[in-house]
């Protein structure tokens, strides 16, 4: 996985999510290690959420990861709370405040939308004989008229 695709997944995991009851501020700064190694940004504003690829230098929180848990932590499959019991994320700053802020936003059921079925694969057909032509009839030749002759 790549940064950018990091950065698109967590967007899209993102989208997802109701942030309504998220009524103050909160920057949250993901500095990934490893595989997709970068820095972006998750923040919470007026009841909305939003991903930027960019480093935010006045977060008010700081989360040194992977990419697989913060994939995790955006999508709601890992509360931050596990994340650090597990040390799986080393946190600086407010993170009572992000541990609260997980508790109240959800994921919002109307966004999530269902998974198309897969399409069927019809089977293949037998291709279709092409018939020969047929020989054109063969046309006979006009007889010649008969001649009359005079006795």
């Amino acid at each position: 996985m790549t940064y950018a695709e990091l950065v698109k997944q967590v967007k899209k995991n993102v989208k997802t999510l109701d942030a309504s009851a998220a009524k103050q501020h909160l920057a949250v700064e993901f500095d990934i290690i490893g595989e997709a190694e970068g820095a972006f940004y998750v923040e919470f504003s007026d009841g909305k959420v939003d991903v930027e690829p960019f480093e935010y230098y006045d977060y008010d929180i700081r989360i040194r990861t992977d990419a697989q848990t913060a994939l995790d932590l955006t999508a709601g499959r890992l509360s931050f709370e596990k994340a650090a019991a597990d040390q799986k994320v080393v946190a600086e700053g407010n993170t009572k405040v992000l541990a609260s802020i997980g508790r109240t936003v959800k994921k919002d059921t109307k966004k999530i939308a269902k998974k198309a079925e897969p399409k069927k694969i019809a089977k293949k057909t037998e291709p279709k004989k092409i018939a020969k032509k047929a020989e054109p009839k063969k046309i006979a030749k006009k007889a010649e008229p008969k001649k009359i002759t005079k006795k």
